[in-house]
């Protein structure tokens, strides 16, 4: 017969599921073999069952972004917890909800040069958005679509542009 071949999607499933069971439960959902420890197993994945699905470093990116917002419908510019947020918008949850709809599935990560408190106002603040394109290049004309649904309460006062990185992902000068 055919050999099985797992998507990406089943041995994370079955790595996710795996971690969620007790200790003594780590075995492979392909071939069944049990071992002693998680990462026994995930060395199991990458070199027989999986060899495909070794994760590959993407580097991050950043895009900067400068920004106005009228605060009255905000409760200041920081970022609160996810419950919070849905009851008391802030501006950063704003702009990371737009990238997020941009970008589905790709981390971000943002970082504002200025805070604001509740219903303040700001008539330009950069943010930097750290992004890990792992399906491709960003997309910038989504984000800056999305950005724009936002008006009139946050402008973008210029594109989206993406940073160079001054330095390689060791942290020496490039």
């Amino acid at each position: 017969g055919e050999a099985f071949t797992p998507t990406r999607a089943a041995c994370v499933m079955h790595v996710h599921m795996r971690v969620m069971e007790p200790t003594s439960a780590r075995s492979c959902a392909v071939c069944g073999a049990a071992f002693p420890s998680r990462n026994a197993l995930f060395r199991h994945l990458s070199e027989a069952c999986a060899p495909g699905l070794r994760r590959e470093k993407v580097p991050s990116q950043t895009v900067l972004l400068a920004l106005g917002y009228v605060g009255s419908g905000f409760h200041g510019s920081s970022l609160l917890s996810d419950a919070d947020e849905a009851q008391r918008p802030t501006v950063e949850g704003a702009v990371l909800a737009a990238a997020r709809g941009a970008w589905p599935g790709v981390p971000c990560v943002l970082c504002a040069a200025a805070r604001t408190e509740k219903g303040v106002h700001a008539l330009e603040t950069l943010f930097a958005l750290n992004a890990k394109p792992v399906f491709g290049p960003l997309d910038l004309a989504a984000l800056e679509a999305r950005l724009a649904a936002l008006a009139p309460a946050v402008v973008l006062l210029a594109p989206p542009v993406v940073v160079p990185k001054p330095y390689d992902d060791l942290g020496r000068a490039a």
